[in-house]
């Protein structure tokens, strides 16, 4: 329907305005004075400043166009205007309005976070273990992620006795044999090559960048197991290095030494590296990249001692003497070292790390830890379980069950935003929800949905105190809902429509309200032909009217429709029918159409009932004419479109 269009075509203009508004319009300024008075509203004053908050973030001009500026004020002042109405009218606390405003909120919060203080802080995090290097050993005990909490609680244990024999000075091999699992016969614990960032599992990661030198982690869990970590070195990273390489394999009964140091000595008289890599390395995967392996760094998926050798050579030197591994020589070539020209490139590649890593998708969890940090989050973990304890020792399902209760039910449980959550209410969350047995079992779990509902209802307040755009953002929003509203109310709402003024307003403009002529018709579809033929047969005798087809056949399907349009190639066979007549069939693949025209109406002009729907969403801008008009006279308004210039 034409009003519907109309409806949501105005909806789009005022969220579009009002929900990506800049609001650092201070800073983008430039030479326009933003406290300069370009209207006042009931003698209240609207600056330049709050109309270019709105302007410029729907415009993409570089520069600012005075014109335009000026032909966008009287917009400006209309959707004020609907703003002081919803203000004097309770808007602002309509409890429907309120909830969507909170949802919208919430989310909005949730994604500063992510995307102004989560993100951020992981990009900065990484980009600090980014330029240092550790050297660690591990033990590493493995549990399935599916272990039941009596066999999660005894490998813990055996990892915290690991943890006390490191510190009490047993060798790390005698522990690593005593408490590491093993698969296939080799210890999953021991020492780690140099490891930097991004080279493990993120929560490993985090406990071992968070160590000092010479100190060992408490247990820490990942999807292998459980693991406790000895941080041995501490070293600037080594930057990586951009390889070539001939590479020359070891055999059963075969040393290709003097075969390596004789492609040395013809690279040394001149050689042509690309010669020597095709006709000599056994590396079958580069022999076509003249011999390109990428980039080399500690912690890759290369042989630690071939990155120990590989990061002592300059890129001054052509390539290197034949370097001896277990399974066989390398002659390397460095073409470059990494390095960054600017902060920018050092800070994409980062990006590109960690998007490769999938750690630029934080979850809300990231933001509920967050804002516990930044807001004095306090857990009473003692009152906590006094209440279990008490729950667990009572067998009554009554009341009387929370009699010996009242004690506690005044104590903190949660401290968080200079707000104290009490075991009471904590009490009486558990009682609505049902799920006292789910505490007594699973306190923890139980817990943290308790915490994150407290976060939930704070995250908007916060986020507030935080993020100033934020704010205001969310002031936009809700002014948009009740601009919304006020609309809805006074100008969509056909119920509320004069509809004296509506037929005079029909009457003005008869002409436009015509319906065109008219093909009524059958359309019929099966995927029989001799079905078709039948069909066409029993309604040209009569024995048979369209409207009982499908009654009398099985896989037949019969529509009954109008079309004013017959310039489309699927109605144009019926600008060739009488009416009662039959088309031909028309095959599409398997599926057999044809048409049956019932009438013809001829054009006529519309009765108001008819036209209802159109004249009413023609008439919409005049009813929002007339009530801009009745709002500039409930509050007078002047405009100074003189002040929308530059300061000299």
């Amino acid at each position: 329907m034409i009003f519907i269009k109309y409806r949501f075509k105005i909806i789009f203009i005022i969220l579009s305005v009002i929900l990506y508004a800049d609001t650092h319009y201070g800073q983008s300024s430039g030479n326009l004075n933003p406290d300069a008075v370009i209207a006042t509203i009931d003698e209240n004053d609207l600056t330049l400043g709050e109309l270019l908050n709105i302007y410029r973030n729907n415009h993409e001009a570089d520069e600012t166009d005075l014109g335009e500026l000026r032909k966008f004020l009287p917009n400006f002042v209309e959707y004020r205007l609907k703003l002081r109405y919803a203000k004097e009218n309770g808007l602002f606390e309509d409890p429907e309005i309120l909830r969507e405003f909170e949802e919208f909120g919430r989310e909005s919060a949730y994604r500063y976070w992510l995307e102004n203080e989560i993100k951020e802080s992981i990009i900065e995090t990484y980009s600090e273990r980014y330029q240092i290097e550790l050297k660690a050993f591990h033990i590493l005990r493995e549990l399935p992620e599916t272990a039941s909490p009596e066999d999660t609680l005894l490998v813990y244990n055996q990892l915290l006795e690991a943890r006390e024999k490191l510190l009490e000075g047993i060798t790390t091999e005698q522990v690593n044999q005593t408490y590491s699992s093993e698969r296939n016969g080799q210890l999953l614990g021991g020492d780690l090559p140099w490891i930097t960032a991004g080279r493990t599992v993120e929560p490993f990661e985090d406990v071992l960048f968070a160590l000092d030198t010479g100190e060992v982690s408490l247990p820490v869990r990942t999807q292998f197991g459980y693991h406790i970590i000895y941080l041995q070195e501490k070293r600037p990273r080594t930057s990586d290095r951009q390889l070539r390489h001939i590479f020359f394999q070891k055999l059963e009964g075969h040393d290709p030494g003097e075969v390596a140091l004789q492609v040395y000595d013809s690279l040394t008289a001149g050689a042509d590296w690309n010669n020597m890599v095709q006709n000599h390395t056994d590396d079958h995967s580069t022999r076509n990249r003249s011999g390109q392996i990428g980039w080399v760094g500690y912690a890759m998926k290369y042989p630690e001692d071939f990155v120990d050798a590989a990061m002592k050579l300059s890129r001054d030197e052509p390539f290197s003497e034949p370097i001896e591994m277990s399974y066989g020589y390398h002659i390397v070539r460095v073409d470059s070292v990494r390095t960054f020209p600017s902060e920018e490139k050092y800070r994409e590649q980062i990006i590109a790390e960690l998007e490769q890593l999938q750690r630029l998708t934080p979850g809300r969890d990231h933001v509920h830890r967050q804002m516990k940090e930044k807001h004095g989050f306090q857990l009473h973990r003692d009152h906590l379980d006094k209440l279990h304890k008490i729950l667990k020792n009572s067998h009554s399902e009554s009341a009387e069950r929370f009699a010996s209760l009242d004690e506690l039910t005044g104590l903190p449980l949660i401290n968080f935003k200079n707000r104290t959550h009490t075991i009471g209410y904590f009490l009486d969350y558990l009682l609505e929800q049902g799920i006292i047995s789910s505490f007594l079992s699973d306190q923890e779990t139980i817990l943290d949905d308790f915490t994150d509902k407290i976060i939930k209802t704070e995250i908007i307040g916060v986020t507030k105190e935080l993020f100033p755009q934020f704010e205001q953002e969310v002031q936009n929003y809700l002014d948009g809902l009740v601009v919304f509203r006020v609309s809805e109310q006074n100008i969509w709402n056909y119920e509320t429509a004069d509809r004296d003024e509506l037929y005079n307003y029909f009457q003005q403009n008869r002409d436009e309200y015509q319906l065109d002529q008219h093909y009524h018709y059958y359309s019929i579809r099966t995927v029989s032909d001799s079905t078709a033929a039948e069909l066409q047969e029993l309604i040209r005798t009569g024995e048979l009217q369209p409207g009982q087809i499908e009654g009398y056949f099985e896989n037949v399907t019969i529509t009954a429709d109008s079309t004013s349009n017959l310039n489309s190639s699927q109605f144009e066979l019926l600008s060739e029918l009488n009416e009662g007549e039959f088309s031909d069939v028309i095959k599409h693949g398997s599926v057999h159409n044809a048409y049956f025209l019932k009438h013809i109406s001829e054009p006529r002009f519309m009765t108001f009932e008819d036209a209802f729907n159109r004249v009413f969403s023609d008439y919409l801008p005049l009813r929002e004419k007339k009530f801009i008009n009745y709002l500039k006279e409930k509050y007078p308004v002047k405009t100074y479109p003189e002040n929308i210039t530059f300061i000299e």
